[in-house]
């Protein structure tokens, strides 16, 4: 084999790779498309305050996003975002159990997909009237 038919090989084989790809199996390297679009915003958001001092949101559960992972929650009062679901969730509604008391609640929705892109946010605003916290009794009673 001459000098020119070596360097003919040599310079064929990333050509080859580039066609057939670096696998055993022979087959072609296909690129992958990267998700960037969001899921959709929630919609149909709702929230209200009970009796026992919990805030309750509801809303529509996401049944248009093939990718759909789960909500995330925030609560924001003043000018103080909390997350209060650190993993998505499934389920279409959400229990406050400590909201802020005599303030105003703002509460953020969103959805997320299995990429992890994150919808805008559905929100909703209510006020949480003062509420006592149960507070312990003394229980008389033998050790």
């Amino acid at each position: 084999m001459t000098f020119k038919t070596k360097l003919l090989v040599v310079a064929l084989i990333p050509a080859l790779f580039a066609i057939n790809g670096c696998g055993s199996s022979g087959d072609t390297y296909t690129p992958t498309v990267v998700d960037t679009a969001p899921p959709a915003i929630p919609i149909d958001l709702g929230a209200e305050a009970l009796d026992s001092g919990v805030v309750v949101l509801g809303w529509s559960q996401n049944t248009t996003d093939a990718d759909f992972d789960g909500f995330k929650i925030y609560r924001v009062v003043d000018t103080r975002m909390l997350e209060l679901t650190f993993n998505p969730i499934s389920d279409n509604f959400y229990t406050d159990l400590r909201p802020v008391h005599d303030a105003k609640n703002e509460y953020r929705v969103t959805a997320l997909d299995f990429t992890g892109n994150e919808s805008e946010y559905a929100r909703v605003e209510l006020y949480v009237e003062p509420h006592d916290e149960p507070s312990l009794l003394p229980v008389e009673g033998k050790p």
